[in-house]
């Protein structure tokens, strides 16, 4: 009799654990969607903003295109987004690059300011085991 109440407690505590796992999420096979994301970053612009035209964001992949005709062959390159009273926002596909170079540029493409700046990238969607779209503090451009 001992022995059938020990085979009936080992099973429980057997399905007790295979449930903490499944409900935890933390199960032998994780299941990441095939959907990739879009990283993204802005760049704030103080002084007189009026005297911009476009701003580039450079990473080791390639520099952000100042004509929008122009197409990205390289997802990793910044793609701009445009401009919302002197904050720009760029897509940066999945790429996370550490630093960037970033230019204020007037309209006949004289270089107004330019920074290096280190980026700090948080995830703000996804989850820990399949990763997820990320953004950074805004750089700040001073003319």
């Amino acid at each position: 009799m001992k022995r059938a109440v020990a085979a009936r407690g080992a099973g429980v505590g057997f399905l007790v654990l295979a449930a903490s796992v499944v409900m935890s999420g933390c199960g032998i096979g994780t299941t990441c969607s095939a959907v990739g994301w879009i990283n993204t970053m802005t760049v704030e612009v103080s002084g007189d903003a009026s005297r911009v035209a476009d701003v580039q964001v450079c990473t080791p992949a390639g520099c952000s295109p100042t004509d929008p005709a122009e197409l990205l062959s390289d997802p990793s390159i910044p793609a701009p987004q445009g401009d919302r009273g002197g904050t720009w926002t760029f897509s940066l596909d999945m790429s996370v690059p550490e630093s960037v170079t970033v230019r204020a540029l007037s309209a006949e493409g004289e270089v107004l300011a330019e920074t290096d700046a280190a980026l700090k990238w948080q995830r703000v969607g996804g989850s820990d085991q399949c990763g997820g779209p990320a953004e950074t503090a805004p750089v700040r451009l001073v003319l």
